[in-house]
């Protein structure tokens, strides 16, 4: 790239080297003839001195010119080019750490988005949980909650949830349903890895964390794909809830939307942005998705092969020729590359050198211009010296002028007829010089004029290979120039090619915004119009496209001129409705969404009716249930059903919606004298009349919950409906629909409002105090010891009863920091007794404390209760643990573990409530326990009823045999007493032999532990 070759000085610059050098070779010519007079050699010689003067000065100009420019234009060649690889390096490496930031990113990004997943499961398990837990039993509450999470899907149906037991028990698999219920403790990866334990580990140490381990993946037959874990554990259902995700498929995910973005970057300018993978294959730019990797330039190049070498250098230069399989156009190029670590990818920039070429030119012509102006400083001042001599060269220049003229019209003719210069016997030399100048000049116009044919000649071939859709038309609509693939568009659409611009083929949207737009550009000398058209013809689907609408400037063509070009983008701006499709409606029955549902109900609201408006919420019982016997086809089937039975409902409803899995509601408009009470049975029998798919006939129930739609907002309005469907799933087992009613709200309140009273509390210990109820000894006929009862005393609500806040604590995750609470004071209570009352010890009194079963199962219970032992000093044999049937049941072999633990401390273990769970009985040798407490119900009936009789006998008798010691709760009359004496019970507690009093009362015990039933009237 030679610049200053290209800028050449034109005659203004070197005429003032030219005619004085032409006038000096004349005047020497003219000194040296031998003919003349003295005056005129004289005058020869004095002209032949003064022009040979002017002569060196012009040339000394001259040469100081040339010398001075050409150096500059070197020099600015250089720093151009210079400037362009630091621009094009620059870009190249921000595209490289660009992209390597996204990779850093990338699996943070993932973890946070299984958290995410993960804390969303959790809460609706939670939700489900603080719903059911009352109504049904552990098992049937663990069931609903897993296929509540079954459906969960995320990551294009890649990612699904699992969760395991703490003892390895899979009770979900979303993706391998024939793995829950079986023992996962010893799954282990390729590299050995027993994940299923280190999550365990990671929930029992953490409650939470992630895990990375190799697997399957979905769709492929290889065990070695890396997978990251999520998991947390979940307390009311004793097991962790994770997802994962494949890296490689989330890094996929990620080189697609990386490439997304930097097509956009990827434009045709001097500067331009390129990557491809090492296979060849174009990542992004005017080739993506072509194998670019043998393409060759004008000089035989492999660019793409030299490129990748470049990258995998560590990043260098390339120079070579534009392929025109690469881009539009035929020039010189240079580009840097620089390779992407991991992903076979290379990335670069690449810049246009004719177009440095051009600025620098550009800067080189500046240059030549301050140059000229200096030249002609200094020719003024020549031209002055031979302003002085003029007169003496008067003589000379008529004789030159002949031979000018000579010169001028032989010009003349040869630019007429094309022809050769031909000057007949010129009286200088110099003339025939100058003649033979301007044949080389002819002689260079004809070769641009070639060029200029070729140049269009590739414009046409760059037009007609143009991936858009290109025409250029006047400001009156005529069609001026197109390629083919405008030409193809507009036979299909309209048959033979229009001479002006089609605009009866665009709907009315489009015309208004074409001619919006070249009115834009002809009035207002806008730069660019883009916008979307949609041509509609006849018979034809309708085909949409991005069009852009640009002013260009033809020579000799009166007015503005167009430039159309457009890019059919009918299938995007399809998906694009699919997906707003889809984030308002359910994809399976097509009803209205939570999100559109909430929309329309705001509008419903806000406009008056004609009569009265009903919101209805529909639920479905035991749908998982048909999902396990039937499968997954007959659920979705059902749904389906019903979702066209709701839309079928008369009167038609103003709003059908699915808000969850088997959830529905739907507002009706009653303009007549029906009521909600009279539509509901009808609106049962419609939706759940027996439903018969491919077969299989099914019966389903559902609850019905309905609020008239008055002043209350959205959120407000499906609050209280879905309050009133709660209450008639919870409290009516044989009612099947039910009215909203304020009464409902006030209970939600005063639960909510007692949670956060309690929750409260617990910061505030102090509002909690023990009462003591004794427990005596049959056999002996003395105090055995006091169980620890705890009570509520609020500073303004007063005294709450156990049966109020203890469920609540449980149904809350409340009963855990409760249990410490009155464990703590318990351990406090029994230390001030030993020290105070030396009987306690001596006399082997015990005192029972009650565990939660949620407290039971936590891993920290052991070390917590061996510390408070610690810390006040307390013999572990004067305190005795009550734990429930119910919660050994939960988990046997927890219990057995934790009950040994206990023994091994020395604390008595005695079983609560005995009679009221299941299968104990067959546990009672395992469980290593001291003491069977009969539960009230069963010693309530005992006098009247033979069969509780019985049942008690059979229970004594068996906790005999196994030596373990029996304690009748609730004994409150004195034939029960004498009843259990008959049958051996050991002990008794109850409103008989002393209720539950506070501590100094028992204390009293304490100082006179009498046996007390002489006393009793």
């Amino acid at each position: 790239m030679e610049i200053y070759r290209a800028v050449i000085p034109t005659p203004g610059h070197w005429i003032f080297g030219l005619i004085p050098a032409i006038l000096l070779l004349v005047a020497l010519r003219v000194a040296s003839r031998r003919r003349g007079s003295l005056r005129s050699v004289l005058s020869r010689w004095n002209l032949l001195f003064i022009l040979g003067a002017a002569s060196l000065l012009s040339f000394y100009s001259l040469a100081s010119y040339q010398n001075q420019f050409q150096q500059r234009t070197r020099q600015i060649e250089q720093e151009f080019l210079e400037q362009a690889k630091g621009q094009i390096r620059q870009r190249a490496e921000f595209l490289q750490r660009w992209i390597q930031d996204e990779k850093t990113s990338a699996e943070e990004q993932l973890k946070v988005r299984l958290k995410q997943v993960v804390d969303q499961a959790i809460l609706n398990a939670q939700h489900l949980v603080d719903l059911y837990h009352d109504q049904l039993d552990q098992s049937a509450l663990t069931r609903l909650v897993i296929e509540a999470l079954r459906p969960m899907r995320f990551s294009h149906g890649r990612g699904y949830l699992f969760a395991t037991r703490r003892d390895g028990t899979e009770l979900l698999f979303a993706d391998h349903p024939e793995f829950e219920g079986h023992d996962m403790l010893d799954m282990k990866d390729q590299d050995g890895i027993y994940y299923v334990r280190e999550m365990i580990r990671l929930c029992q140490t953490a409650g939470e964390g992630y895990c990375t381990y190799r697997i399957s993946q979905p769709g492929s037959t290889r065990w070695d794909h890396r997978k990251i874990a999520y998991v947390r554990y979940f307390a009311p259902l004793d097991c962790l809830i994770g997802t994962g995700e494949y890296p490689e498929s989330f890094e996929s995910q990620l080189q697609q939307e990386i490439i997304e973005k930097l097509d956009h970057l990827a434009l045709d300018a001097p500067l331009s942005l390129f990557g491809a993978d090492y296979n060849g294959i174009s990542l992004f730019g005017p080739v993506k998705g072509q194998n670019v990797l043998n393409i060759q330039d004008h000089d035989g190049l492999f660019v793409v092969k030299e490129l990748i070498r470049a990258a995998q250098r560590g990043g260098d230069f390339v120079s070579y020729r534009m392929p025109g399989a690469l881009g539009q156009g035929n020039y010189r190029k240079i580009s840097y590359c620089l390779s992407i670590a991991g992903w076979n990818w290379y990335v670069g920039a690449g810049i246009n050198l004719e177009y440095v070429e051009r600025n620098a030119a550009r800067s080189a012509l500046e240059l030549q211009e301050v140059l000229r102006r200096q030249l002609w400083q200094n020719g003024l001042l020549i031209l002055a010296l031979v302003l002085l001599l003029w007169l003496i060269s008067r003589h000379l220049s008529l004789a030159i002028r002949s031979n000018v003229d000579q010169l001028n019209s032989a010009l003349t003719q040869a630019v007429n007829c094309n022809q050769a210069i031909k000057l007949e016997a010129p009286a200088f030399d110099e003339f025939a010089e100058i003649a033979q100048a301007a044949n080389q000049m002819l002689s260079q116009c004809r070769t641009a004029e070639t060029h200029l044919r070729e140049t269009q000649q590739r414009f046409r071939i760059a037009l007609e290979n143009a991936p858009l859709l290109v025409v250029l038309f006047n400001h009156q609509g005529q069609i001026l120039i197109s390629n083919s693939m405008w030409q193809t568009t507009l036979q299909e659409l309209a048959g033979p090619l229009p001479r002006n611009f089609p605009l009866d083929l665009l709907d009315e949207n489009s015309q208004r915004q074409f001619k919006a737009a070249v009115e834009s550009i002809v009035h207002d000398h806008t730069s660019q119009c883009r916008f979307d058209m949609t041509f509609c013809a006849e018979g034809m689907p309708l085909r949409d496209f991005d069009v852009s609408l640009a002013p260009i400037t033809l020579p000799q063509t009166p007015g503005p001129t167009l430039l159309f070009m457009a890019k059919e983008i009918t299938q995007r701006l399809q998906a694009e409705k699919r997906l707003q499709w889809l984030a308002h409606y359910d994809a399976l029955t097509g009803l209205a969404n939570r999100y559109n549902a909430s929309e329309q109900l705001e509008n419903i609201l806000g406009q008056p009716g004609r009569g009265t408006r009903w919101l209805f919420m529909i639920d479905i019982n035991r749908f998982k249930r048909i999902n396990e016997l039937y499968g997954h086809k007959r659920g979705d089937q059902l749904l389906e059903t019903i979702a066209r039975r709701m839309q079928t409902v008369s009167p038609l409803p103003l709003l059908t919606a699915r808000l969850s899995g088997n959830e529905f509601i739907l507002v009706i408009e009653f303009t007549n004298d029906q009521t909600p009470g009279d539509f509901a049975p009808q609106l049962y029998e419609h939706l759940f009349q027996t439903i018969c798919l491919e077969g299989t006939c099914l019966s389903v129930e559902a609850r019905i919950g309905a609020v008239r739609c008055e002043n209350d907002s959205v959120s407000k309005l499906l609050h209280k409906v879905d309050l009133a469907l709660r209450t008639v799933k919870k409290n009516n087992p044989t009612d099947k629909f039910l009215l909203y009613d304020e009464i409902l709200d006030q209970q939600y309140q005063e639960e909510e409002r007692l949670e956060k009273a309690l929750g409260e509390a617990l910061h505030s210990p102090e509002q909690f105090e023990l009462h003591f109820q004794p427990i005596w000894n049959l056999t002996e006929r003395k105090l055995k010891g006091f169980e620890a009862l705890v009570r509520w005393q609020h500073p303004d609500m007063g005294s709450i009863a156990p049966s109020c806040f203890i469920p609540l604590a449980e149904r809350r995750a409340l009963i855990v920091p409760l249990g410490r609470i009155i464990f703590e004071r318990a351990c406090q209570t029994l230390a001030h007794w030993l020290e105070q009352y030396p009987a306690v010890g001596s006399m082997g009194l015990r005192l029972s404390v009650n565990m939660a079963p949620q407290q039971f199962v936590t891993e920290d219970f052991i070390d917590e209760l061996s510390a408070s032992l610690s810390r006040w000093r307390i013999p572990p044999s004067t305190l005795c643990i009550e734990i429930t049937e119910t919660s050994l049941m939960e988990d046997p072999q927890l219990a057995i573990e934790r009950i040994q633990k206990l023994k091994r401390l020395g604390i008595t273990i005695s079983i609560d409530d005995f009679g009221t769970g299941y299968s104990s009985l067959a546990y009672l040798q395992q469980f290593d326990v001291d003491t069977i407490k009969l539960d009230r119900s069963m010693i309530r009936n005992i006098t009247e009823q033979r069969s509780a009789e019985k049942i008690s006998d059979a229970v004594i008798r068996l906790a005999h045999d196994l030596d373990l010691e029996t304690v009748a709760e609730g004994v409150e009359e004195l034939e029960q007493l004498q009843l259990l004496k008959q049958l051996n019970c050991d002990a008794i507690q109850g409103y008989l032999s002393g209720k539950p009093c506070s501590r100094h009362d028992a204390e009293e015990w304490l100082r006179n532990p009498a046996f007390p039933f002489s006393r009793i009237d």
